[in-house]
């Protein structure tokens, strides 16, 4: 920069800053050569969401045709709505700012109706972007009462079911109790016992036959005994101590556990006949 460029530069700049400060630049425009713009501001009614809002009214203006600009880092919708007209919307502080721009070659004479008619279509796409933005609403609450009824229902069912399926438990659970409970005592069965003395003879009483005719049966199984003795013990000794028991059952069951059946001195013989 030379000496002759500064006084220049201290007085552009100095003019610059005093016009900001007092006529909005308009005294700055007239001495740059551009044509003073005309702009008005005011603030939207703002009861939903306002990023939703925003989205809906860019929407909105795309068809209409129109629509210029979308910031989403500066949270900003701008469009024109005739010539010479640009609106703005842009939200700030969780405000929503309208702003109507007419530009400076506009008419003089139109640029009232080119306002009114600029912040008419803003208060227009505004009012439908509500409405799209309510409609949404009450269907998105409507899911989510469907989903909570319909999730409320399964929970229920499955509770139900729990209940059901407890209950059934419990019942089996007692029927099996009662069952037991009134079963009758296992019947107290004897051995079926035959002593014979030859075959088929049916005695039951020892024998002083040969060894080879001494037979006895235990449980329909038949054995050929030695001697005597062996039949006694093979049956008879049981035989006799349950025909000294009269009709006790304890005596029976002691002839039993005290004088049981014993034919290990005989041998399996499948020729002797049982009945």
């Amino acid at each position: 920069m030379t000496p002759r460029q500064t006084p220049f530069v201290f007085f552009a700049t100095s003019f610059t800053v005093l016009c900001l400060a007092i006529s909005g630049c308009a005294a700055m425009d007239k001495a740059l050569g551009r044509v003073p713009r005309t702009t008005r501001e005011e603030q939207l009614p703002l009861r939903l969401d306002p990023i939703r809002m925003l989205v809906h009214v860019a929407s909105a203006a795309r068809a209409r045709g129109g629509l210029d600009d979308v910031d989403a880092k500066r949270k900003q919708v701008s469009f024109e709505s005739r010539p010479w007209t640009e609106v703005e919307l842009e939200l700030d502080d969780d405000q929503v700012k309208l702003e109507v721009t007419i530009s400076g070659e506009a008419p003089e004479a139109e640029k009232g109706a080119l306002m009114e008619a600029g912040r008419k279509l803003a208060f227009e796409l505004w009012a439908r972007a509500e409405q799209t933005l309510q409609t949404e609403l009450a269907e998105e609450a409507e899911r989510a009462r469907a989903e909570a009824l319909a999730k409320a229902e399964r929970e229920a069912a499955e509770a139900q079911a729990r209940a059901q399926r407890e209950a059934d438990a419990r019942a089996r659970a007692q029927l099996e109790a009662e069952q037991a409970r009134s079963a009758p005592a296992p019947a107290f069965q004897l051995p079926s016992i035959e002593i014979t003395t030859g075959s088929g003879s049916g005695s039951r009483a020892a024998s002083s036959q040969p060894s080879s005719s001494l037979t006895c049966c235990v449980n329909g199984t038949g054995y050929s005994c030695p001697d005597s003795e062996a039949v006694y013990r093979c049956s008879g000794e049981f035989t006799e101590c349950v025909m000294g028991c009269g009709m006790g059952m304890s005596c029976t069951k002691n002839c039993l556990k005290n004088h049981p059946p014993n034919p290990s001195s005989c041998s399996r013989d499948s020729n002797v006949a049982c009945r």
